[in-house]
């Protein structure tokens, strides 16, 4: 089954932007979009066709990432953070120095945070 969008066609079994449209749908009807197993904390929404044959997607809300707002480099920590230069993990958004810190930040975000959590005075974040 192909479904037109304004964006081009979906093909059932066709992976789209990360998500999979498997099953074929008519008007009424509803299908997941999964992002891997499909398993509740991992789908994406629904693909929903309208009566009209038309097709919307009724995902989910997703609240918008909230900022740590850190005053000092997370790897850097003696260094000020840089404007614009930030890396959003977890629904967080941290700040850097420069940007060679957000890779090394990747690698191992969870040392970072936990010691964010543990000394936020360190990092100028205010309780």
């Amino acid at each position: 089954m192909k479904l037109a969008l304004g964006l081009g066609t979906l093909v059932v079994g066709m992976v789209v932007g990360g998500y999979a449209y498997l099953p074929a749908l008519g008007a009424g009807q509803a299908a997941p979009m999964c992002n891997g197993s499909c398993s509740p904390a991992t789908q994406a929404g629904n693909l929903v066709v309208n009566p009209g044959g038309q097709v919307d997607v009724d995902a989910p809300a997703v609240a918008p990432p909230v900022d740590v707002a850190n005053k000092k480099c997370l790897i850097e920590n003696k260094d000020d953070v840089v404007a614009g230069v930030t890396c959003t993990y977890e629904g967080k958004i941290y700040h850097f120095c420069c940007k060679d810190c957000i890779p090394t930040f990747k690698a191992d975000p969870a040392k970072y945070i936990k010691d964010l959590t543990e000394h936020p005075e360190k990092y100028g974040v205010k309780q």
